[in-house]
């Protein structure tokens, strides 16, 4: 139910993408999902969110440091998410700096964050 996938450099964004779209193609049920400091890029997020967009047993995602993926890739990741009806996410970790998300990503991950019903603020 939980895989942690943090800080495996020598994962190409091929291996990436064949690891999410094998988990989809299997339909797991992970409920917390561990990919800090990895080098997926544009290509491998777009893979995951196929993959979240189909999955609705995750609870937790953790993606900090994911300095691979550009503004363009979030604003793909983020959209996605926002298109899905099926996330049961109870905390989204993207860290406060590492990632490329910026003013241009940020309408963006404010609409998906806003599907996320069940969604919990840990600071509030």
């Amino acid at each position: 139910k939980s895989l942690d996938l943090s800080s495996n450099d020598s994962i190409t964004s091929a291996g990436w993408s064949s690891f999410f779209s094998s988990l989809q193609t299997r339909e797991t049920q992970l409920v917390k999902l561990v990919l800090t400091r990895n080098n997926i890029d544009n290509e491998g997020v777009a893979a995951l969110g196929r993959l979240l967009s189909n999955m609705n047993t995750l609870e937790t995602l953790d993606m900090i440091s994911m300095d691979g993926i550009t503004s363009q890739g979030w604003l793909s990741f983020f959209n996605t998410l926002h298109d899905s009806n099926n996330l049961s996410m109870v905390k989204l970790d993207l860290g406060s700096s590492g990632n490329n998300i910026d003013d241009v990503v940020m309408p963006s991950l404010t609409r998906a964050v806003s599907k996320m019903n069940l969604l919990k603020c840990e600071a509030c």
